[in-house]
């Protein structure tokens, strides 16, 4: 596992891979796609892709919690939350193993 991938590096790939492309137009596409999915998911909707997952929101009820500097229980108030669940074809890929290694965990940077 490695570094996680911003915003600016997955567009400065994608103009890699489509050189027709510049990287005004690519950051528009994808500010674009991004905003029309937020929007989605706040008037209530769900997003499908096929082969790679859904996006949705659920409500999480109110709930007891706990204080992680004391220990003490908190009232926690209901909320919307966004969530994403991966389609069989990207769990798949992301379950193979090429190598017939395993999955090792990944090593902290130095």
């Amino acid at each position: 596992m490695g570094k996680p991938m911003v915003k600016s590096e997955f567009i400065r790939e994608f103009c890699d891979l489509f050189p027709q492309s510049d990287e005004t137009l690519s950051t528009d596409v994808a500010d674009a796609i991004l905003d029309h999915i937020v929007n989605k998911l706040v008037d209530g909707g769900r997003i499908e892709i096929r082969g790679f997952g859904s996006l949705g929101v659920k409500y999480r009820e109110p709930h007891k919690g706990r204080n992680p500097q004391d220990g003490s229980r908190v009232d926690v108030g209901g909320r919307y939350v966004a969530f994403f669940r991966a389609g069989k074809n990207l769990r798949e890929r992301v379950d193979a193993d090429p190598d017939g290694l395993g999955w090792q965990a990944p090593q902290p940077e130095l």
